[in-house]
């Protein structure tokens, strides 16, 4: 019989060679290169409002909205990572390069370094405006229920969905309610789009096989697991479509302005996440498929252009 070895990362082999192994390890629970979406949704939404309002635009207070969205969710990617069923799903699915997998730091560290930057991101939002708390509150609550509490993250489609406004939705809101109404018209209906495209689009993480094993082992309930591959393509290219309806819709009833008409160029990330998911592309030292990579270019896309073409 030839048993064959457990299927590791690349990135098993690469260590630090400037910093210390635990502070390289705290880094890589925040994962940087996904809080860089974070940043400029944060900037480029204080842009757009500015911009909207015909108000003069503070880069400071963009930078400083863009810092606390990005605090909220490197707390969420360490709570992810942090508890212990996160901890043997990420054994089960190869991801034996992460910090707690190592066992370079313990649960508990994660935890409490996740508490640290809920905090500080909350009270800098708090500082900026009381209504703006309440939904970085908020935000924080879904960064936590994901994987912790409630675990969303195991309800069939509710996990899509629970991203889809947490990533698509709320970080609109709550720019807006920094000095406007998060409920007028525009931000619900650019919040509608985003969290509508995101919830499509969130599964492409979940398509490795190594990942579906590995939820199907842990009750997680994916579309992938419980639909299987194909089907979900399919359902993710319906309500990917939808997002671009409702575009065409606000465009058409005068909600947003003609120049959103160049916002259908996501059309193009999004068939390249289908393309990538079908034929099954994986790019090397990426911890998740090609698509994952058009994922977050598409989702960067939403928060920037807007700004530019108001």
């Amino acid at each position: 019989m030839i048993i064959k070895p457990p299927k590791i990362s690349v990135r098993d082999t690469r260590e630090p060679p400037y910093l210390p192994p635990v502070t390289r390890a705290y880094i890589d629970l925040m994962r940087p290169f996904s809080l860089i979406g974070s940043f400029l949704a944060g900037f480029f939404l204080v842009l757009l409002y500015s911009s909207y309002h015909g108000q003069t635009f503070t880069p400071l207070l963009g930078t400083t909205v863009g810092i606390i969205l990005s605090l909220l969710h490197a707390g969420s990617q360490i709570i992810n990572q942090s508890s212990r069923e996160e901890i043997e799903i990420d054994k089960a699915t190869g991801k034996t390069y992460r910090p707690m997998v190592r066992e370079i730091l313990h649960p508990m560290d994660g935890f409490y370094l996740a508490i640290l930057l809920f905090t500080i991101g909350n009270l800098a939002a708090l500082y900026i405006n009381p209504t703006f708390a309440v939904f970085t509150l908020l935000i924080t609550f879904f960064g936590i229920s994901y994987t912790t509490g409630l675990r969303t993250k195991k309800i069939f489609f509710i996990n899509n969905m629970h991203q889809g406004v947490a990533r698509g939705a709320l970080p609109i809101l709550a720019v807006w309610s920094i000095s406007g109404n998060p409920f007028d018209i525009f931000p619900l209906s650019l919040a509608l789009i985003g969290a509508t495209w995101t919830t499509s689009f969130q599964s492409t993480k979940d398509f490795n096989d190594e990942e579906i094993a590995g939820d199907r082992k842990f009750s997680v309930m994916t579309l992938p697991v419980v639909l299987g591959k194909n089907m979900t393509l399919v359902i993710m290219s319906l309500i990917g479509t939808l997002s671009f309806i409702f575009m065409g819709i606000f465009i058409i009833s005068g909600i947003f302005p003609g120049s959103f008409i160049w916002l259908f160029t996501l059309v193009i990330p999004s068939v390249l996440i289908l393309y990538c998911l079908k034929k099954e592309y994986r790019l090397p030292h990426l911890e998740n498929n090609a698509a994952w990579g058009f994922f977050y270019l598409g989702l960067s896309m939403f928060y920037i252009m807007p700004a530019i073409l108001i």
